[in-house]
């Protein structure tokens, strides 16, 4: 599923990834966890290929990500669900609209059923018709998940996901990441909260990281 082969990440004269090699395979649950800036968001990016690595090699499904062209990366993504805070949203369309425009590669049907499905299962249905501004941080992070699974991904990553929730759509959220990871999607869940204990006692993998280099 991901094989991240001496991957390095330089900005200017800062490390912020070092030497990473790792490998998850397909149906696996890993939990990222390590401290604030520890580089875990840019491990996130590097594989949904919002940039190359300075050196190294991420290969997602097969693919070199940075051997892809933008219609290939596009397609690649298409199998990939994110959930990241700076993967915005169009702020003055409604929530329908928004998923409307993420599934637009979809037919018009097609697309209706899937929206309908993903709003129903992070229970935002009743906010289908409200404008993006007016949503407050927990309905964002479930309308980010509704997107996320709206295309039943092979992969999700999420990044900080349980930000602005509170304990009930925490469970929410969870559990949604664990169901389809029982049905074989491969999950990364990165997160620098010492309390999201969850994971080992749900006996997931569970890759650190410090100062851009893996403790595993």
């Amino acid at each position: 599923m991901l094989n991240l082969k001496f991957v390095s990440r330089v900005i200017g004269n800062q490390a912020i990834l070092s030497n990473i090699n790792l490998k998850i395979e397909e149906g696996d649950f890993v939990y990222l966890t390590g401290p604030s800036d520890s580089g875990k968001t840019t491990l996130l990016k590097l594989i949904y290929g919002f940039f190359k690595p300075s050196s190294g090699q991420v290969v997602v499904m097969g693919k070199d990500i940075a051997r892809l062209s933008k219609g290939n990366l596009s397609n690649l993504r298409k199998k990939i669900g994110l959930v990241m805070q700076d993967f915005g949203f169009l702020e003055k369309k409604t929530t329908e609209e928004n998923l409307n425009l993420f599934l637009s590669g979809l037919p018009a049907r097609e697309r209706a059923v899937m929206i309908d499905l993903s709003l129903h299962l992070v229970e935002l249905t009743p906010k289908r018709k409200l404008i993006v501004s007016s949503l407050s941080g927990s309905e964002r992070q479930q309308l980010r998940l509704a997107r996320c699974v709206a295309l039943n991904p092979k992969l999700i990553l999420v990044d900080e996901p349980l930000l602005f929730l509170d304990e009930r759509k925490e469970k929410l959220f969870l559990d949604t990441l664990l169901d389809y990871n029982e049905k074989g999607t491969t999950v990364i869940f990165a997160s620098s909260r010492p309390e999201d204990v969850r994971m080992s006692i749900i006996r997931k993998r569970i890759v650190k990281l410090t100062g851009g280099r893996i403790e595993e």
